[in-house]
């Protein structure tokens, strides 16, 4: 098997096995593993999110100023047909290779459209631009958030993949371009009324000082995140600069200027204020938010302890944990999912259930257990938010693919306009496929799956069979390799519709059409491609285990 370092997804540390039981909160966070020098500080933050509503609440206020997205019809899904004796997502051998081509060709074509958008040679050095469309809508912005996604992707793509169409050289004075923009829009923001919170920047690497939803705390704690995952890569590199350049990245001196202390001090001290969410529609405490912000501050704890930083490493150990607690107030028990937002103001998402939670699971966890894609409260989530799509979106009925999963119920966002009808999107629903493929990576890593009150609905619709809380199942049992196989199965099966609605070119809008499946929204969103990329990457790792 070859070894795989996951520095994509966000992932910074290997996961440790832990075993969950039934439970109505989440677990506490388990033993961490160290993974590597990266600092941090902040301010303590005497704020604190209040307590969830029990019951499932109403849906959320959309941004009126929310960008629309252009139409760009492509290629309209033929169904596939599965024999009538072959049980739900079981692939026959040919779908299997067909996968296995489809897959591939898709990671090349994705690679290559992602480091496009990071390479433009009309924008400031370092940009990443969300999508090459300026109108309707006008998506050539560099978002904080999209940016961290595609830079954790980007350094993956560095470290391992053969078929990277950037020579080395180039990558690494791209990577030194984008420490060098973010120290400058760090000062910009520094102007703005939402600090760190600032969404996105001009092309040109100017402010943007248009009206927009601010703040947004899940970007700077993204933000830090992904750049302590590149002072893990250039911790295992020799070059004449890296001493400036980890300065550049964390210096522990007060009142300096680094990145990853910058945007941890920020977090510590406004974890708890209320922000947008992801989606820049809904203002309150987000868990989304909160899951990626205790990630940042964890590790930060551990970056600063290494660089001698020590008032701000317990600063920010104490604050993760003070997410740790704040996080169990969005378990929904009568609903048996997570809720999505608190202290929401305005319009409300029906049942205030979102695929957001679904994306925290894989963008904050951190190896330690805690809200991890395996966790029983994010596959109850999980069976929950399928369960809405598989009735909302007409592509779904009577379909041999995954289910085409949206952003939440009721989604008014088109991709052009904010009072159009929503759709399925290609970053949920590969969320979906590598939330599975990560399922199973644990299954067999630890040895063990447990059918617990929690996830109990998940994995009956699973297997298709009854099985009770309580049951066990190791690899010696029949059903263990079973249950593995079809999770397996259900990532390719969610996959599957990013090739089924893709350009043939391997372009990836925002959305696609609820009903005929062609693409529409922002064309070749760079979120959307570093998603498929991640998902692929833990396919290929979990096949390679079995």
């Amino acid at each position: 098997m070859k070894s795989l370092r996951f520095l994509f997804a966000l992932t910074l540390v290997i996961s440790t096995p832990i075993c969950f039981a039934a439970s109505t909160q989440f677990l506490p966070p388990g033993r961490i593993q160290k993974f590597l020098p990266i600092p941090a500080p902040a301010k303590r933050n005497q704020a604190s999110v209040p307590e969830a509503r029990k019951q499932p609440m109403v849906p959320e206020a959309r941004n009126q100023s929310k960008m629309p997205a252009t139409r760009n019809p492509q290629i309209v899904p033929v169904v596939r047909n599965r024999p009538a004796s072959q049980p739900p997502g079981t692939p026959t051998q040919s779908r299997r290779a067909q996968d296995d081509q489809a897959f591939f060709d898709q990671k090349v074509k994705s690679e290559r459209l992602l480091l496009q958008n990071l390479n433009l040679k009309t924008v400031a050095p370092g940009i990443v631009i969300s999508s090459p469309v300026q109108s309707q809508p006008d998506y050539f912005f560099h978002w904080v958030r999209d940016a961290a996604i595609a830079f954790v992707q980007f350094q993956y793509i560095y470290q391992m993949d053969p078929n990277s169409t950037s020579s080395r050289p180039q990558m690494q004075n791209w990577m030194l371009a984008h420490v060098d923009l973010n120290l400058h829009l760090q000062v910009l923001a520094r102007a703005s009324k939402a600090l760190m919170g600032e969404p996105k920047f001009n092309p040109d690497a100017s402010a943007f000082l248009g009206a927009w939803p601010r703040p947004q705390n899940d970007s700077p704690a993204l933000r830090a995140i992904s750049f302590m995952s590149f002072l893990n890569l250039i911790m295992k590199e020799n070059s004449d600069n890296r001493d400036s350049l980890i300065k550049k990245l964390y210096d522990p001196v007060p009142g300096g200027l680094s990145i990853i202390k910058t945007d941890l001090d920020y977090i510590a001290h406004h974890w708890a204020d209320p922000s947008f969410d992801l989606w820049e529609e809904s203002y309150g405490n987000h868990f989304f938010t909160l899951v990626v912000s205790r990630k940042a501050l964890a590790l930060g704890a551990m970056l600063a302890r290494t660089m001698g930083d020590t008032q701000s490493a317990t600063i920010y150990q104490q604050e993760s944990m003070r997410i740790v607690q704040a996080l169990q107030t969005f378990w929904n028990p009568s609903g048996n999912y997570i809720l999505a937002t608190l202290n929401g103001r305005g319009q409300v998402k029906p049942y205030n259930i979102d695929s957001a939670i679904l994306m925290a699971s894989l963008y904050g966890d951190m190896g330690d257990g805690f809200i991890a894609p395996y966790d029983d409260h994010i596959l109850a989530t999980l069976e929950v938010l399928k369960e809405i799509f598989q009735k909302e979106y007409p592509i779904n009925q009577n379909s041999n693919f995954g289910i085409a999963m949206g952003r939440y119920s009721g989604d008014r966002f088109d991709g052009v306009n904010t009072n159009g009808i929503g759709n399925p999107w290609f970053i949920t629903t590969q969320t979906t496929a590598e939330i599975y493929y990560r399922a199973a990576q644990h299954a067999l890593q630890t040895k063990q799956i447990q059918i617990t009150t929690v996830n109990l609905r998940f994995y009956n619709q699973l297997m298709n069979s009854q099985m009770s809380p309580g049951q066990i199942f190791t690899p010696k049992d029949q059903i263990f390799l079973k249950i593995t196989e079809q999770l397996l199965n259900e990532g390719d099966r969610h996959l599957e519709r990013t090739i089924i609605h893709r350009g043939a070119d391997g372009s990836l809008s925002q959305q696609f059409n609820r009903a005929s499946g062609v693409m529409q929204g922002a064309a070749n969103l760079t979120w959307s491609h570093a998603s498929f990329l991640s998902a692929i990457a833990w396919r290929e790792y979990i096949r390679g285990l079995l």
